[in-house]
């Protein structure tokens, strides 16, 4: 599926950016795309944007990062991808623990599902993908 035009502010390094996001929710999308400046369109910057939660994995987050690996997700002059975590305290911690407390065996399973299968979606892009770390990991 590929990704609608979302327009927002997103706290990383000060500036705007256009975002482009699966959710159809009116906040800001918890995934961010932008296309790196300077570039000609050839490399997507994909923001985690949780960062009051220092981007912890939500299922929508994961959802829209399975969804950009898929073949229509980015547009054709995309050459590669950088991932970055939004503000300064962390790239991401990871599962978010806090909303996973009250899964059901069920949500948790389907959870992991949805890691395992963004994971090896991400192992198995064609295109180069680049964690650009910063803060906790």
């Amino acid at each position: 599926r590929r990704l609608a035009t979302r327009v927002a502010r997103l706290h990383w390094a000060g500036r705007s950016v256009r975002l482009l996001s699966t959710s159809s929710s009116a906040e800001a999308p918890e995934l961010a795309v932008e296309m790196a400046p300077d570039t000609d369109g050839k490399v997507a910057v994909v923001f985690l944007n949780r960062p009051a939660r220092m981007n912890a994995l939500s299922f929508e987050m994961g959802a829209d990062l399975l969804a950009l690996t898929g073949p229509e997700a980015l547009p054709d002059s995309v050459r590669a991808i950088v991932i970055a975590g939004a503000g300064q305290r962390a790239f991401s911690t990871g599962r978010d623990l806090k909303d996973s407390k009250d899964h059901t065996d069920e949500e948790a399973e389907r959870y992991m599902r949805l890691a395992r299968d963004t994971v090896l979606a991400m192992k198995h892009c064609a295109l180069p993908t680049v964690a650009a770390v910063n803060g906790f990991a």
